[in-house]
């Protein structure tokens, strides 16, 4: 086990502080706010200074924002469509048909039970 020297100890506590306090007072890192002098433009300034790559990262957005639009509505019909596939809701009564025509149950005919 080292031989812990606690002047030494302290000395380096006290190199630690001081680079703290040297890093805290540098250039840039003083706590204070920003002056607000810096030069606000329009959108379309903005725009202007934009080159060819900025444009098409513009587009791309554009055509997928447009497609995220797009498909709720497209899912609300293609599963609508696919609900209606299972069967017609004006027809209400379709309990009411026999459910294997070969056997003749259904309608309350009981014949095949009783045997």
């Amino acid at each position: 086990m080292e031989n812990w020297n606690l002047a030494a100890n302290t000395e380096l506590v006290e190199l630690s502080k001081a680079s703290a306090r040297s890093r805290d007072s540098a250039p840039g890192v003083t706590g204070k706010q920003p002056a607000d002098d810096d030069e606000q433009c329009s959108y379309w300034q903005l725009y202007s200074m934009a080159d060819s790559y900025d444009y098409l990262l513009l587009g791309l957005g554009l055509v997928g924002a447009a497609a995220g639009g797009v498909l709720m509505p497209l899912f609300s019909v293609v599963f609508g469509d696919f609900v209606n596939a299972f069967g017609d809701p004006s027809q209400l009564n379709f309990m009411e048909e026999p459910i294997t025509p070969s056997t003749g149950r259904g309608r309350g005919d009981t014949s095949a039970i009783d045997t």
